[in-house]
Order: C-alpha cells, then structure tokens, then sequence
C-alpha cells in the first residue's frame, strides 16, 4: 500500500514538472492516469478522486478544452458531494475556483449570453455556489 502511495506522489511531482515546462498535451495524459490510479486506490467517491478530477479539469481548460473542462469539474463536484463531510476538508473549497475560472474562459465559449457565459455554465455555477452556500462554506 506505501508502494501505491508513493507511486501516486512521484506521478503526481512528474505532473507539476510537465505543467512547469509547458507540456500541456502530456500532462493531461498523465492527469489522466492519475485520476484512474486514485479511482482504485481511493474509490469513486473520494476527495482524493474529486481532486485529481478537479486539476485534469484545468489541465483541459488550459488547453483551451473548455467543454471537456466543464465536464470534469461537474464530475468532480459530483464526487465531493458524496464524500462525507468529516472528509471533505479544504476539497469544496479547492473546487470552487471551477466557476472563476471557466468565467474568465468562456469569453471563447461559441454560445454565450450578453454576460459572457454559457447557459450551461451559469448553470453549473448556480448549482455549485448553492451547494457551497447549504453546506456552509
């Protein structure tokens, strides 16, 4: 089990090398691997997973893959509802720079409103900023 966790930490140091060095395209798939690895080790609904969701998400939006971005944050926002909150820590939190973000993005959106965003993402943001706001946080 050490082995397991050690692997995840010196994958995830390779991670920040490639996203320090420019190389997107391969930190996504890197990200991505990382993210099945912690589905295993950790569980599907694990603020481990809803993590390593949350920064394949904005591997995606820094590439300017804002869909597929949106997606993932929506999964990992799915998965952080189902950890326990005793677990959650500092995750909802971690999560919640998704709405930011993809606002300061979606000006490369090709459906947007007067305001800028996506119905999609409005929508997404209001379902995140009142999930926020019953927990607490």
């Amino acid at each position: 089990m050490v082995d397991r966790q050690q692997d995840l930490e010196n994958l995830q140091e390779q991670l920040s090398l490639l996203q320090r060095t420019s190389r997107f395209r391969e930190a996504i798939e890197l990200a991505t691997h990382i993210c099945e690895l912690t589905r295993q080790r950790f569980g599907e609904v694990s603020k481990n997973f809803a993590i390593s969701l949350n920064k394949l998400a904005e591997l995606h939006q820094t590439v300017g893959d804002y869909t597929i971005a949106e997606q993932l944050y929506s999964q990992a926002q799915a998965v952080n509802e189902g950890v326990p909150l005793s677990d959650r820590g500092l995750t909802s939190a971690i999560l919640g720079n998704f709405f930011a973000k993809i606002r300061n993005s979606s000006k490369n959106s090709t459906v947007e409103n007067s305001d800028g965003l996506s119905d999609g993402i409005k929508n997404l943001g209001k379902i995140f900023l009142s999930k926020i706001n019953s927990l607490g946080c």
